[in-house]
């Protein structure tokens, strides 16, 4: 086909530029008119003169914006005319929406159009300058193994409205083929790709010393193209029906040779391919010099009995080649492939034949074939005349190819359609699209849609259904939108924005930084909360601290949160994202923190056993490099505080180590207590003490150091754990030894806390657990972006919400979340728990103590 336009002809719309102004709705799916053959008259009056070598038999008038993907062509040598009429303020090239493959073979500049008049300074018609691109069907694809006996059906034109243009034979496929399919595949990973490991030597490091008999294996191999063996492996598997084509299948159904394929493999006279054996010694990818050349072998294990495969150099260290899940395929057929035994390869692919498929049977497959052809960037205006023509000429021998091409103005609005997304594009999938009820809103719209399901994008065109292509024009819409990324310089351009452009009140990304902790090592801290949360923070007595890791990639989300006495509500102080769990980290977190409490309210971070008011106690989980961070904190803002301290009238505050500090404020989470031993419980036997294993006893006595109360015999209690064995010793040790604050952050009597501040404190961290939960339902795996922009909204709600109970009374819920509300729920629901558990953990002589959960016996439920 030829196409002449009165412009510039130039490259497609290239994804990272913006998107076109876009129609309100989706253009339907266009039915176009009929050719309109040129009369007598006309051709008498030379109406259907091109130029002044071509003449036309036909036209067919489109038109603004239609979108031709299948346009008509003649049934000889005639030429047929699409006359497309264009929008000069969003031009959209009509050759672009068309479905065949477009190769250029030529073209030329400055030509004159009789078929598009414009006026002259006299008003007289004159013919257009047009600029002309030659170029023809590059057909379509068919594998290399295909056996076409008769000629391919050719067509003039296409209906859309007819019905689906390719049609996929139904798949038969039995239990005998499903493991054939699965030995092949197997097998033709193995050659492919090889044994992984490198081939430095695992040990010295150095290149390792092949023998002589390698070094001749291996120089034999040297003239081969590893590349096309590949790809001739690769269709053994896709050639009859599932594969890919890329590079494989080169053939054009038009009788044109492609340029860029190459021949992967020869059909010899029984249609068998010519595979060089050698490919059957050496993997590609070792030949490259990137991985080891071992050679893989199927062995059976001598105990077991079972077959799995190794590379021959699995014993010259770790990393070699080793595959044991050999459930599901034919070990037989497996062994003679990888022995190249004839025989039997023969006996079961020639059966594999009989039946319709594997490597010998006929490939019937055949898809589109795709080419970019290099076009001019010059732009030429189209104000003068609007106006593009296309000329089609011959007929298609071939069946139309599919739709799998996404014309421009589907893709701009898909585009658009992300664009207005705003900041949650910067998480977007083809998934999290489909679930975005907002995004679903506007594509209706866009759509007209009337049905009673959802639309999804594929609605809009078919080739819309490949989730890898939406996927490349979300990640192009995402650079054009967030020109630093959606990672940390994505966050430190929002910050400096923020900084600028919103009221100090409004302020929500507050510090965005990499800080160098050592030589070697650097965080990075995202520090996320509102004045207002400044404010409340600064007020707070009883604060909870936890750290999530499913909210954003690569980072932790480090939450403090406590309880609004005011709405009876749980409530967020700050979110803090940094790359590491560190104590030294910790210790730069909380000093940021207090900074930015500092910068709000005129005060730094206030505790009460230093300060005189301000927090009482900070209940949190076993973290080490949390607990340890928080510690350091303390001793540097008491660093040149010389007063006395009021739990030990002796020493100064200046005088306190970390753990020390730590044991005047830190409380553990007692359900983070029990959930830790409850992994060790899981080895207790339920009647008998037996060697190697925890005793009831022991682990009654490891709950029971979570007290506000001194326990009976603690010494006694110590001593008993420490002589449980080995998991009962390590735990112990890693509370006294590891984790020095942790006895003291669950046992009062150890601790430098008062008791009524203790018992007026969380004993658990369910409170921020919640909050993290809440966060987690907006989304987990988050860009840095997003989880930033995602926080912003949460916080804002939740701070509207208090701002609402506060000022109007007006609570969340129609019963308040008091003491005893709250106390009546958790005595509600320890009873219901007991009762769906069954067996009761309470001990029969001392209530007090938990003992391990009793196993059911076999055979009830």
């Amino acid at each position: 086909m030829t196409s002449r336009l009165n412009r510039r002809h130039h490259h497609s719309p290239s994804s990272t530029e913006p998107p076109l102004p876009v129609p309100p709705h989706a253009p339907p799916l266009y039915n176009p008119p009929p050719a309109r053959p040129y009369t007598a008259t006309e051709i008498r009056k030379k109406a259907n003169r091109l130029n002044h070598i071509t003449f036309l038999s036909a036209r067919a008038d489109h038109e603004i914006n239609a979108v031709l993907e299948y346009p008509e062509t003649t049934a000889d040598a005639s030429k047929l005319a699409h006359v497309f009429k264009v929008d000069p303020n969003a031009f959209r090239d009509p050759s672009h929406n068309i479905q065949y493959s477009f190769q250029v073979t030529g073209g030329a500049e400055d030509l004159k159009c009789q078929l598009l008049q414009v006026e002259n300074g006299d008003g007289l018609p004159v013919a257009a300058n047009c600029y002309k691109i030659r170029g023809q069907c590059c057909g379509v694809k068919l594998c290399n193994f295909a056996s076409v006996t008769q000629p391919l059906p050719s067509h003039t034109s296409v209906d859309l409205n007819a019905g689906p243009l390719w049609s996929s034979p139904t798949p038969r496929f039995t239990a005998k083929q499903e493991v054939f399919e699965k030995t092949l595949a197997l097998f033709c990973s193995i050659k492919v790709d090889g044994c992984h490991a490198s081939v430095v030597g695992e040990t010295t490091g150095q290149q390792r010393t092949t023998t002589d008999t390698e070094e001749e294996a291996y120089s034999s191999t040297q003239p081969v193209d590893f590349t096309a063996m590949e790809n001739t492996l690769v269709q053994l598997l896709s050639h009859h029906g599932h594969g890919t084509t890329s590079g494989n299948a080169s053939s054009t159904a038009n009788g044109a040779e492609d340029p860029n394929s190459e021949d992967d493999g020869e059909l010899d006279a029984e249609g068998e391919v010519e595979v060089d054996e050698r490919l059957l010694y050496r993997p590609s990818r070792s030949r490259r010099g990137l991985t080891c050349p071992g050679v893989i072998n199927l062995r059976v294990g001598k105990k077991t009995g079972k077959s799995y495969l190794c590379c021959d150099r699995l014993k010259d260290g770790p990393g070699h080649f080793l595959y044991t899940s050999l459930h599901e395929v034919d070990i037989r057929y497996l062994q003679a492939l990888l022995d190249n035994d004839t025989a039997i390869i023969d006996e079961i692919e020639l059966e594999a034949c009989r039946l319709g498929y594997g490597p010998r049977a006929t490939c019937t497959y055949m898809t589109e074939h795709r080419r970019v052809g290099d076009f001019c960037a010059k732009e030429v205006t189209v104000e003068t005349y609007p106006y593009a023509v296309l000329v089609t000429s011959r007929p298609h021998n071939h069946p139309p190819p599919r739709r799998s091409k996404t014309p421009p103005v589907h893709v701009d609005i898909v585009r658009t359609l992300l664009v207005e997304e705003d900041w949650r594009l910067a998480d977007a999938t083809p998934r999290r699209l489909s679930l975005n009820k907002s995004f679903v809103s506007r594509l209706k719209a866009v759509l007209q849609w009337q049905s009673v399901r959802e639309p999804v994008l594929s609605d809009l065109h078919p080739s819309l259904a490949n989730q890898q292509k939406v996927n490349y024009i979300i990640k192009c819409t995402k650079e054009l939108q967030f020109t630093a990324g959606t990672d940390w310089e994505g966050a430190r351009l929002l910050h400096e924005d923020q900084a600028q452009r919103l009221d100090p009140e409004d302020q929500y990304l507050r510090c965005v930084e990499e800080i160098k902790i050592t030589t070697n090592e650097s965080i990075r801290i995202a520090v996320c909360m509102f004045p207002a949360q400044s404010r409340l923070l600064s007020k707070a007595r009883w604060i909870t601290c936890d750290t999530s890791y499913k909210r954003v990639k690569r980072s932790q989300e480090f939450g403090i949160e406590g309880w609004d006495e005011t709405t009876h509500r749980s409530i967020s102080y700050c979110r803090v994202f940094i790359t590491s769990e560190s104590a030294e980290a910790h210790r730069i977190l909380f000093h940021k923190i207090s900074a930015i409490v500092t910068q709000d309210t005129g005060t730094p971070l206030q505790f009460l056993y230093i300060h005189g008011q301000g927090i009482e106690v900070i209940t949190a989980d076993e973290g080490k490099g949390q607990a340890l961070g928080l510690g350091l904190f303390l001793k540097d803002i008491c660093g040149n505080n010389f007063d006395f301290d009021p739990a030990e009238p002796t020493r100064r505050f200046c005088e306190l180590g970390p753990y020390e500090h730590l044991a005047r404020l830190l409380r553990l989470c007692t359900v983070h207590f029990q959930r830790n031993i409850k992994k060790i419980e899981g080895r207790i036997h339920p009647d008998t003490k037996i060697e190697g294993r925890i005793h009831p006893d022991t682990v009654a006595a490891m709950y029971s150091l979570a007290s506000s109360q001194p326990l009976a015999d603690l010494e006694g209690t110590l001593q008993l754990i420490r002589r449980s064995g080995r998991d009962a010793q390590n735990w112990l040790y890693d509370k006294e030894v590891s984790s020095p604050f942790a006895l003291p952050a669950l046992y009062q009597p150890r601790s430098r806390i008062p008791l009524e501040r203790w018992l007026a404190a969380r004993s658990t961290t369910n409170g921020i657990e919640q909050t993290h939960h809440n966060y987690n339902i907006d989304g987990i795996n988050l860009t840095l972006l997003g989880g930033i922009m995602h926080g912003f909204q949460y916080d804002a709600r939740a701070l509207s919400r208090q701002d609402l109970a506060v000022s109007t009374l007006i609570l969340p819920t129609y019963t308040s979340s008091n003491h005893y509300n709250r106390t009546q729920t958790a005595l509600r629901r320890q009873a219901k728990s007991i009762q769906k558990r069954g067996a009761s953990r309470q001990n029969d002589e001392d209530p007090t103590l938990i003992s391990p959960a009793r196993k059911r016996p076999a055979g009830k439920k």
